[in-house]
């Protein structure tokens, strides 16, 4: 056997060892919630819809439907100074025939999409909405006709 192999079994033994020893290892985590803030609405799960604004803050909403509209309401989180804003109203959404059905939502660029079927069963037309800091834009879809198998989120991607 030649001494440049017996090195190279022996650096490759080491490298095992370095390589399992390392895996070995518990993972030290550390958590800390100093910085945490405590949100406090009297309703649990009232405001479920967030999007990170490009700023950093978060921007909760809320999308109450009844029938024939939907009502839109937000507050922010403001990361520099971390408090919330008051809540405000956005706006309204009128002339769904029914009451409207959360289908679908993503957020693309700092904005956000919340697509609505209405009514929920046997579909008469959809509600696309896009939200974003300040602004609110809508589309009521309803001169298509759906067969009453249509399912909104599964047909929209």
């Amino acid at each position: 056997m030649k001494v440049k192999d017996v090195i190279s079994g022996v650096l490759t033994v080491i490298l095992w060892i370095a390589f399992l020893s390392l895996f070995a290892q518990q993972p030290q985590i550390e958590i800390s919630l100093a910085n945490s803030l405590g949100i406090n609405i009297p309703f649990p799960r009232e405001y479920d819809d967030v999007i990170k604004l490009p700023s950093g803050d978060l921007q909760f909403y809320k999308m109450t439907t009844a029938n024939g509209s939907i009502q839109i309401t937000k507050f922010q989180y403001l990361r520099q100074s971390n408090t919330l804003t008051e809540v405000v109203q956005i706006g309204s959404i009128t002339g769904i025939e029914g009451t409207a059905h959360k289908e679908i939502s993503t957020q693309r660029f700092g904005k956000y999409y919340v697509i609505y079927q209405f009514p929920r069963y046997d579909p008469q037309g959809l509600v696309v909405i896009r939200l974003d800091a300040n602004d609110l834009e809508y589309r009521i879809i309803d001169e298509t006709q759906f067969s009453s198998d249509f399912i909104g989120w599964s047909r929209i991607y």
